[in-house]
């Protein structure tokens, strides 16, 4: 009804206070990404925590999304990305090849493309087995790519710090321009 308010906190079993991102998970629960405390899930009332100590690259998580596949992906504030298929974590890091250690935005294209907006190195695209950048290189207006968005053209929109790019379908060897 709107009126009553119901407050979860670490007191209940939440990973940490400061939350950066709330994403439905396809098991109908809710992720919650937390800075310093690295993630919960949230099912039957009760609060499951993910952290270093479980496999995250970092518990400075910027953004929860879950693919197609239902993998589950942590953007991380300086470790990277980190996959989850329900088992294990897998890690994407500069360490492993990966373009940066900050990870702000997520989202997936219609053919099942994800794509990561980073922290200084642009967008990239990942076909589930090559990692492809568009930096400023190829004409994004900033590398510090704060939001993604798919439209319904599919066509990619990322949020920079001096702007927005639209990054779009194309017959290119890359599939996309800018």
């Amino acid at each position: 009804d709107g009126k009553r308010t119901i407050n979860y906190t670490t007191n209940n079993g939440l990973a940490d206070n400061t939350i950066r991102d709330v994403s439905k998970s396809s098991g109908g629960g809710i992720w919650i990404g937390t800075y310093g405390g690295g993630a919960s899930l949230f099912e039957n009332e009760d609060f499951k925590n993910f952290s270093i100590e479980n496999g995250l690259s970092s518990n400075n998580i910027l953004n929860i999304f879950e693919d197609k596949n239902n993998v589950v992906w942590f953007g991380t504030d300086g470790g990277g990305l980190t996959s989850y298929d329900g088992k294990s974590f897998t890690h994407y890091t500069v360490k492993e090849g990966f373009f940066s250690n900050i990870v702000y935005s997520i989202t997936e294209d219609r053919d099942g493309n994800l794509w990561f907006g980073t922290g200084g190195e642009g967008v990239v695209k990942y076909d589930g087995k090559v990692f492809t950048r568009f930096s400023t290189d190829e004409g994004l207006n900033n590398g510090y790519v704060l939001s993604l968005l798919l439209d319904k053209e599919g066509n990619i929109w990322a949020g920079t710090r001096y702007g927005i790019n639209k990054i779009q379908k194309s017959q290119t060897e890359s599939g996309y321009t800018i």
